[in-house]
């Protein structure tokens, strides 16, 4: 019988960033947005959800084109998103008055009111997964996961 071989963070001499990275990056997101989901989970919101209404909320992302490149979903994806906040009443479509194929995207009040209540706990799991690293070091990974992303343009 082969046996799989596992893949740890335990020791990090071991990591190979060539044959790793996906896997860490990956599995980064998967725990990161998991655990969002843990924390929104009382407000009957999801991380992707929390997104949408933080998009229309801070960045004026109030289409969902605009939702689409800010948070990177393909266009089904994001109807299907919308079409869920719009059931639980946390946001509306509107006709788009300068072009009528489109709409245009605003927060409820019900939606407006938990913005507020999404941040801190957003914040502690954030807090939870750059636990152990100096503030220099957080900085230094932000840098550098920026420029991964900013290779991959």
């Amino acid at each position: 019988m082969t046996r799989l071989r596992t893949r740890t963070c335990s020791n990090e001499e071991t990591v190979d960033p060539q044959s790793d990275l996906g896997w860490l990056l990956v599995t980064g997101r998967n725990r990161l947005l998991a655990r969002i989901d843990q924390v929104l989970a009382p407000l009957d919101l999801t991380a992707a959800q929390c997104g949408v209404l933080l998009g229309i909320e801070r960045f004026d992302a109030n289409t969902p084109a605009a939702l689409c490149e800010l948070l990177d979903y393909d266009r089904g994806a994001m109807t299907r998103l919308l079409d869920r906040l719009e059931a639980k009443g946390l946001l509306q479509r509107r006709p788009n008055p300068h072009d009528r194929r489109a709409v245009v995207l605003e927060l409820t009040p019900k939606g407006q009111a938990l913005c507020p209540q999404v941040q801190p706990r957003i914040d502690s799991v954030f807090a939870q997964a750059l636990r152990g690293l100096e503030p220099e070091q957080a900085k230094t990974l932000v840098s550098l996961l920026c420029r991964v992303v900013l290779n991959l343009e």
